[in-house]
C-alpha cells in the first residue's frame, strides 16, 4: 500500500473512494463554475497532493458527465510525483449551444494511483528497429478494420 499526502485547501472533505474496490478516488469541485458552449475551464480542486516517487496520479472524469458533453481535455491528466502545486481539472464543454454549470463540492472527477514500471529508451537505427517484423508493424487509426 503506498501512502498520498494530501494538503485541502478547500471546504471540502478529503478525497475518498466511495466503494473498496473502486480504482479511483473522488475529486470535488472547490468552486462554482459555468462553462460556456466550447469552452475549457480549469477547475481547482483546492487539493495538493505529495505523490511518491515511482507513481503518478490519472485524473479522469466520471462517466455520468460523458452524457452531457463534457470531457477532460488532457484526459487522463497525469500528475507526476514531485508536483505539489494545486491540482485543477481541464475541463472541456462540448455542447455547442448550452453552458454547463458545475456546483460547489460537486464530484465530477476522480483520480487513480499507478505505479510506474522503470523504463530504459535504448535508441536503435533504423535497421535494427524494423529488423523484426509485427502483424501491424506502422499500421495505426482503424487499421484493424473499424474504418
Amino acid at each position: 500500500m503506498v501512502t498520498v499526502k494530501v494538503y485541502n485547501t478547500s471546504e471540502n472533505k478529503n478525497p475518498e473512494y466511495a466503494h473498496g474496490d473502486d480504482a479511483g478516488f473522488d475529486l470535488r469541485s472547490s468552486e462554482a463554475i459555468t462553462i460556456s458552449p466550447r469552452n475549457t475551464a480549469f477547475v481547482d480542486t483546492g487539493l495538493h497532493l505529495d505523490i511518491p516517487r515511482g507513481y503518478e496520479g490519472q485524473i479522469r472524469l466520471r462517466s455520468s458527465y460523458a452524457k452531457a458533453g463534457i470531457v477532460i481535455s488532457n484526459s487522463p491528466g497525469t500528475i507526476d510525483a514531485g508536483y505539489k502545486g494545486p491540482i485543477k481539472v481541464a475541463i472541456r464543454n462540448c455542447d455547442p449551444y448550452n453552458s454547463f454549470q458545475l456546483k460547489l463540492g460537486e464530484r465530477f472527477a476522480q483520480m487513480v494511483i499507478n505505479e510506474l514500471p522503470k523504463v530504459t529508451l535504448a535508441p536503435v537505427s533504423k535497421e535494427e528497429f524494423f529488423k523484426g517484423e509485427t502483424s501491424r508493424n506502422s499500421e495505426g487509426f482503424g487499421s484493424t478494420g473499424n474504418f
